[in-house]
């Protein structure tokens, strides 16, 4: 008689599959984050490493940025 219950190995390395593209998502995300593009959060990080002048015109083009991406 044939049975088609899972064993706890199978299980386990469902859930360790599972764990491991979950953190591969999280990475990615994390660094598509880091862009400078507004409103995500590289821009901040951008903002903070430019001359006052360089921010001025940062801050002029990135007003309309997320209606481009919109």
């Amino acid at each position: 008689m044939a049975s088609h219950s899972l064993d706890i190995s199978q299980i386990s390395h469902a859930a360790m599959a599972l764990i491991s593209f979950t953190i591969q998502i999280n990475i990615g995300l994390a660094f598509f984050n880091l862009i400078p593009i507004p409103p995500l959060d590289g821009s901040n990080i951008l903002m903070g490493i430019l001359s006052p002048r360089a921010n001025q015109i940062y801050l002029n083009y990135s007003k309309h940025a997320l209606r481009v991406f919109l």
